[in-house]
């Protein structure tokens, strides 16, 4: 991706006011991979519980089980500006294109703090739904309501899927600041961080986050999925 492309990312800022949240989002271990979620049930619990804390965070954009303490591959993606929801459950990145340099992004487990990060520019993702034969519970561009464990049909089950999720595509489309914020979560899930993460460089926090497509990775730089190898050698092979 050449040139800078600007995303609004106000909401995925970690200007947050509950600082019982913060604590405890700092306070858990953030840098062991969690668990893969082994049942319906299991999730449902999980998204239960991160749909409660995500509500708690007036800015955050995006929750992952081991920013509030739980060890299990589920995450969540919700911007009622964009008429965007995501569960994410077990999910992987399976292909990837396009590698440049996220300037400035935040973390909700970070306040105060920002990074330049790799990422791609295009993802596909391998990920669940929670399903019933009566009716889908999860991920859609509308707005899902709040999943309580009451309310689960006793035939839920896990349904594999594919999304894409492209830098150039507008938030509501999955596109920019909710492609990053994918990826974000999913590194989350990983145990990696953007403090973490293999070529982060630590910038300037304003308190007016955007995100930046700025520099292309060149095929030689660190791969952006903090693998340690070279673009050229994992991803971009």
């Amino acid at each position: 991706m050449r040139g800078r492309k600007v995303v609004d990312i106000t909401s995925f800022c970690c200007i947050v006011e509950d600082m019982s949240m913060i604590r405890q989002l700092q306070n858990t271990t953030l840098n062991s991979p969690c668990k893969p979620c082994i049942d319906a049930r299991m999730a449902l619990e999980a998204l239960d519980e991160l749909e409660r804390s995500l509500a708690s965070l007036p800015n955050g954009l995006g929750l992952a089980a081991n920013q509030i303490g739980l060890d299990c591959q589920v995450a969540i993606i919700r911007s009622p500006k964009h008429g965007v929801a995501i569960d994410l459950i077990n999910p992987r990145i399976v292909k990837s294109d396009g590698v440049f340099i996220n300037e400035a992004e935040a973390c909700l487990s970070f306040p105060g703090r920002a990074f330049n990060v790799r990422r791609f520019g295009k993802v596909w993702v391998e990920t669940s739904l929670v399903r019933s034969n009566a009716v889908e519970l999860g991920s859609g561009h509308g707005i899902c309501r709040p999943i309580t464990n009451v309310s689960m049909p006793a035939d839920a089950h896990f349904h594999p899927c594919e999304f894409s999720f492209c830098m150039s595509q507008g938030p509501e489309h999955y596109g920019g600041v909710i492609c990053m914020a994918v990826q974000h979560e999913i590194d989350h899930l990983l145990g990696i961080t953007i403090v973490s993460k293999t070529g982060s460089v630590e910038v300037p926090f304003t308190g007016t986050v955007q995100a930046v497509a700025g520099h292309k990775v060149g095929r030689n730089d660190p791969c952006p999925c903090g693998s340690g190898k070279k673009y050229k050698k994992c991803c971009g092979g």
